[in-house]
Protein backbone atom coordinates (compact mmCIF):
# COMPACT_ATOMS: atom_id res chain seq x y z
CA UNK A 1 0.00 0.00 0.00
CA UNK A 2 2.47 2.56 0.83
CA UNK A 3 4.47 1.76 -2.59
CA UNK A 4 1.16 2.26 -4.43
CA UNK A 5 0.58 5.58 -2.17
CA UNK A 6 4.02 6.86 -3.53
CA UNK A 7 3.15 5.84 -7.15
CA UNK A 8 0.90 8.22 -7.10
CA UNK A 9 2.75 11.19 -5.58
CA UNK A 10 4.28 14.12 -7.99
CA UNK A 11 7.01 12.22 -9.39
CA UNK A 12 9.31 15.49 -7.69
CA UNK A 13 8.58 14.69 -4.22
CA UNK A 14 8.08 10.38 -4.94
CA UNK A 15 11.38 8.46 -4.46
CA UNK A 16 10.68 5.86 -6.78
CA UNK A 17 10.67 8.67 -9.91
CA UNK A 18 13.85 9.76 -11.60
CA UNK A 19 12.79 13.05 -11.21
CA UNK A 20 12.54 12.99 -7.32
CA UNK A 21 14.24 16.19 -6.62
CA UNK A 22 17.26 14.78 -4.48
CA UNK A 23 17.88 12.58 -7.77
CA UNK A 24 17.73 16.05 -10.15
CA UNK A 25 20.22 17.76 -7.44
CA UNK A 26 22.67 15.07 -7.03
CA UNK A 27 22.62 14.92 -11.21
CA UNK A 28 23.37 18.50 -11.41
CA UNK A 29 26.08 18.45 -8.48
CA UNK A 30 27.82 15.06 -10.78
CA UNK A 31 26.88 17.40 -14.00
CA UNK A 32 28.70 20.06 -13.26
CA UNK A 33 31.94 17.83 -11.54
CA UNK A 34 32.03 15.99 -14.83
CA UNK A 35 32.47 19.17 -16.65
CA UNK A 36 35.21 21.27 -14.10
CA UNK A 37 37.18 17.45 -14.09
CA UNK A 38 36.55 17.35 -18.04
CA UNK A 39 38.41 20.75 -18.06
CA UNK A 40 41.24 20.50 -16.00
CA UNK A 41 42.21 17.42 -18.05
CA UNK A 42 41.71 19.24 -21.32
CA UNK A 43 38.62 17.09 -22.44
CA UNK A 44 36.56 18.71 -24.84
CA UNK A 45 34.13 20.49 -22.97
CA UNK A 46 33.54 23.60 -24.48
CA UNK A 47 30.47 26.80 -23.82
CA UNK A 48 29.32 25.32 -26.92
CA UNK A 49 28.59 21.73 -25.55
CA UNK A 50 27.59 23.44 -22.64
CA UNK A 51 24.94 25.27 -24.65
CA UNK A 52 23.73 22.18 -26.19
CA UNK A 53 22.95 20.65 -23.47
CA UNK A 54 20.79 23.17 -22.53
CA UNK A 55 19.64 24.01 -25.56
CA UNK A 56 17.89 20.30 -25.88
CA UNK A 57 15.04 20.92 -23.03
CA UNK A 58 13.87 23.66 -26.06
CA UNK A 59 14.35 20.70 -29.13
CA UNK A 60 11.63 19.24 -30.93
CA UNK A 61 11.87 15.99 -29.68
CA UNK A 62 11.69 16.93 -25.79
CA UNK A 63 8.60 18.80 -26.77
CA UNK A 64 7.34 15.29 -27.86
CA UNK A 65 8.74 13.87 -24.20
CA UNK A 66 6.83 16.19 -22.61
CA UNK A 67 3.82 14.92 -24.04
CA UNK A 68 5.07 11.75 -22.98
CA UNK A 69 5.94 12.58 -19.49
CA UNK A 70 1.67 13.60 -18.90
CA UNK A 71 0.53 10.28 -20.35
CA UNK A 72 2.94 7.94 -18.75
CA UNK A 73 3.97 10.18 -15.65
CA UNK A 74 0.08 11.02 -14.85
CA UNK A 75 -2.63 8.73 -16.91
CA UNK A 76 -0.84 6.02 -17.43
CA UNK A 77 -0.55 5.18 -13.07
CA UNK A 78 -3.72 6.46 -12.88
CA UNK A 79 -5.38 4.24 -15.17
CA UNK A 80 -3.53 1.21 -16.35
CA UNK A 81 -1.08 0.17 -13.24
CA UNK A 82 -3.79 -1.07 -11.46
CA UNK A 83 -4.74 -3.83 -13.88
CA UNK A 84 -1.49 -5.02 -13.63
CA UNK A 85 -0.70 -8.22 -12.33
CA UNK A 86 -0.71 -7.95 -8.59
CA UNK A 87 3.24 -8.56 -7.04
CA UNK A 88 1.66 -9.77 -3.69
CA UNK A 89 -0.37 -12.57 -5.62
CA UNK A 90 2.62 -13.69 -7.44
CA UNK A 91 4.39 -13.98 -4.35
CA UNK A 92 1.85 -16.16 -2.70
CA UNK A 93 1.74 -18.50 -5.19
CA UNK A 94 5.27 -18.97 -5.80
CA UNK A 95 5.48 -19.67 -2.18
CA UNK A 96 2.59 -21.87 -2.26
CA UNK A 97 4.13 -23.89 -5.07
CA UNK A 98 7.13 -24.47 -3.42
CA UNK A 99 5.57 -25.60 -0.02
CA UNK A 100 3.50 -27.73 -2.75
CA UNK A 101 6.92 -29.49 -4.02
CA UNK A 102 9.33 -29.88 -0.74
CA UNK A 103 6.65 -29.17 2.00
CA UNK A 104 5.80 -26.61 4.35
CA UNK A 105 8.85 -25.08 6.52
CA UNK A 106 8.28 -24.33 10.44
CA UNK A 107 8.49 -20.85 12.02
CA UNK A 108 12.08 -19.67 12.95
CA UNK A 109 13.56 -16.93 14.88
CA UNK A 110 12.99 -13.51 13.28
CA UNK A 111 15.60 -12.88 10.47
CA UNK A 112 18.85 -11.07 11.93
CA UNK A 113 20.17 -7.70 10.10
CA UNK A 114 22.83 -9.47 8.34
CA UNK A 115 19.87 -12.03 6.90
CA UNK A 116 18.08 -8.71 5.41
CA UNK A 117 20.89 -7.39 4.07
CA UNK A 118 21.56 -10.45 1.90
CA UNK A 119 17.89 -11.08 1.03
CA UNK A 120 17.54 -7.37 0.49
CA UNK A 121 20.13 -7.48 -2.02
CA UNK A 122 18.90 -10.75 -3.65
CA UNK A 123 15.15 -8.59 -4.35
CA UNK A 124 17.40 -6.08 -5.90
CA UNK A 125 19.38 -8.58 -8.25
CA UNK A 126 15.76 -9.88 -9.06
CA UNK A 127 14.44 -6.70 -9.93
CA UNK A 128 17.37 -5.80 -12.04
CA UNK A 129 17.30 -9.19 -13.54
CA UNK A 130 14.21 -8.68 -15.00
CA UNK A 131 14.20 -4.83 -15.94
CA UNK A 132 17.42 -7.01 -18.03
CA UNK A 133 15.06 -9.81 -19.35
CA UNK A 134 12.44 -7.04 -20.20
CA UNK A 135 14.82 -4.84 -22.62
CA UNK A 136 16.21 -7.70 -23.73
CA UNK A 137 12.88 -8.34 -25.16
CA UNK A 138 12.10 -5.19 -26.18
CA UNK A 139 15.22 -5.18 -28.28
CA UNK A 140 15.11 -8.61 -29.96
CA UNK A 141 11.81 -9.29 -30.06
CA UNK A 142 10.87 -7.65 -33.60
CA UNK A 143 6.68 -6.91 -32.54
CA UNK A 144 8.10 -5.61 -28.91
CA UNK A 145 10.73 -3.34 -30.98
CA UNK A 146 8.07 -1.79 -33.14
CA UNK A 147 6.97 -0.58 -29.41
CA UNK A 148 10.06 0.48 -28.08
CA UNK A 149 11.49 1.81 -30.69
CA UNK A 150 9.70 5.20 -29.80
CA UNK A 151 12.18 5.51 -26.73
CA UNK A 152 14.68 5.33 -29.44
CA UNK A 153 13.13 7.71 -31.94
CA UNK A 154 14.53 10.60 -29.53
CA UNK A 155 16.84 12.88 -31.07
CA UNK A 156 17.96 14.94 -27.88
CA UNK A 157 18.18 13.37 -24.78
CA UNK A 158 16.79 14.80 -21.43
CA UNK A 159 16.09 13.28 -17.86
CA UNK A 160 12.23 13.79 -19.55
CA UNK A 161 13.30 11.32 -21.93
CA UNK A 162 13.06 8.45 -19.28
CA UNK A 163 9.52 8.88 -20.13
CA UNK A 164 9.26 8.64 -23.88
CA UNK A 165 7.76 5.23 -23.68
CA UNK A 166 4.86 3.72 -25.47
CA UNK A 167 1.88 2.64 -22.84
CA UNK A 168 2.70 -1.23 -24.27
CA UNK A 169 6.26 -0.82 -23.26
CA UNK A 170 5.62 -0.01 -20.04
CA UNK A 171 3.56 -3.09 -19.39
CA UNK A 172 5.79 -5.60 -20.71
CA UNK A 173 8.65 -3.88 -18.42
CA UNK A 174 6.37 -3.82 -15.46
CA UNK A 175 5.41 -7.43 -16.06
CA UNK A 176 9.04 -8.95 -16.60
CA UNK A 177 10.23 -6.81 -13.36
CA UNK A 178 6.89 -8.63 -12.00
CA UNK A 179 7.54 -11.88 -12.03
CA UNK A 180 11.31 -11.98 -11.43
CA UNK A 181 10.87 -10.35 -8.01
CA UNK A 182 8.15 -12.31 -7.30
CA UNK A 183 9.79 -15.76 -7.47
CA UNK A 184 12.80 -14.46 -5.77
CA UNK A 185 10.00 -12.99 -2.91
CA UNK A 186 8.50 -16.05 -2.89
CA UNK A 187 11.30 -18.46 -2.27
CA UNK A 188 12.53 -16.33 0.37
CA UNK A 189 8.89 -16.32 2.02
CA UNK A 190 8.87 -19.96 1.77
CA UNK A 191 12.68 -20.27 3.28
CA UNK A 192 11.62 -17.75 6.16
CA UNK A 193 7.70 -18.20 6.84
CA UNK A 194 5.71 -16.75 9.99
CA UNK A 195 7.86 -13.05 10.09
CA UNK A 196 5.02 -11.15 9.09
CA UNK A 197 6.74 -8.16 9.08
CA UNK A 198 9.31 -9.53 6.60
CA UNK A 199 8.32 -8.31 3.29
CA UNK A 200 7.95 -4.95 4.51
CA UNK A 201 11.42 -4.81 6.36
CA UNK A 202 12.40 -5.84 2.57
CA UNK A 203 10.47 -3.54 0.03
CA UNK A 204 12.20 -0.29 2.71
CA UNK A 205 15.73 -1.44 2.07
CA UNK A 206 15.37 -2.43 -1.63
CA UNK A 207 13.82 1.15 -1.79
CA UNK A 208 16.65 2.70 0.00
CA UNK A 209 19.14 0.80 -2.03
CA UNK A 210 17.41 1.63 -5.89
CA UNK A 211 17.18 5.52 -3.97
CA UNK A 212 20.78 5.48 -3.27
CA UNK A 213 22.14 4.11 -6.60
CA UNK A 214 19.88 6.47 -8.22
CA UNK A 215 21.99 9.41 -6.73
CA UNK A 216 25.32 8.06 -8.56
CA UNK A 217 24.07 9.46 -11.63
CA UNK A 218 21.29 7.06 -12.92
CA UNK A 219 19.40 10.59 -13.68
CA UNK A 220 22.07 11.66 -16.32
CA UNK A 221 21.62 8.41 -18.14
CA UNK A 222 19.04 10.64 -20.76
CA UNK A 223 21.80 13.77 -21.12
CA UNK A 224 24.90 14.37 -22.63
CA UNK A 225 26.78 14.58 -19.99
CA UNK A 226 29.48 11.90 -20.33
CA UNK A 227 29.83 10.04 -16.75
CA UNK A 228 31.79 6.93 -17.07
CA UNK A 229 32.42 4.37 -14.11
CA UNK A 230 35.49 3.00 -15.63
CA UNK A 231 36.21 -0.05 -17.07
CA UNK A 232 35.79 -2.29 -13.94
CA UNK A 233 32.85 -0.92 -11.85
CA UNK A 234 31.63 -0.08 -15.88
CA UNK A 235 31.36 -3.93 -16.14
CA UNK A 236 28.90 -4.44 -13.53
CA UNK A 237 26.83 -0.86 -12.73
CA UNK A 238 25.60 0.99 -16.34
CA UNK A 239 26.73 4.10 -16.56
CA UNK A 240 25.24 7.42 -18.09
CA UNK A 241 27.84 6.91 -20.70
CA UNK A 242 26.79 3.43 -21.70
CA UNK A 243 23.40 4.61 -21.82
CA UNK A 244 24.06 7.33 -23.89
CA UNK A 245 25.85 5.08 -26.63
CA UNK A 246 22.98 2.37 -26.39
CA UNK A 247 20.68 5.58 -27.77
CA UNK A 248 23.48 6.75 -30.27
CA UNK A 249 22.28 6.35 -34.11
CA UNK A 250 26.34 6.16 -35.03
CA UNK A 251 26.19 2.30 -36.68
CA UNK A 252 29.84 1.91 -35.40
CA UNK A 253 28.17 2.07 -31.71
CA UNK A 254 25.77 -0.62 -32.56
Amino acid sequence: LALAEEQLRPPFFSILSPLYWPHLAAALALGVLVVLLARARGRPYTATSLRASVRAWSHPSARVDYAYYFVNGVIYPLLVVPWLTDDGALRAGVSDAITELFGARSAGARVGPFTLLVLSAAIFVAFDFGRFAGHWLQHRVPVLWEFHKVHHSARSLTPITTFRMHPVDLAVMATSTSLSVAAMAGLILHLFPGDESLWGELGLRVAVGFFVFDLTGSTLRHTSVWLSYGPYLGRILVSPAQHQIHHSADPRHF
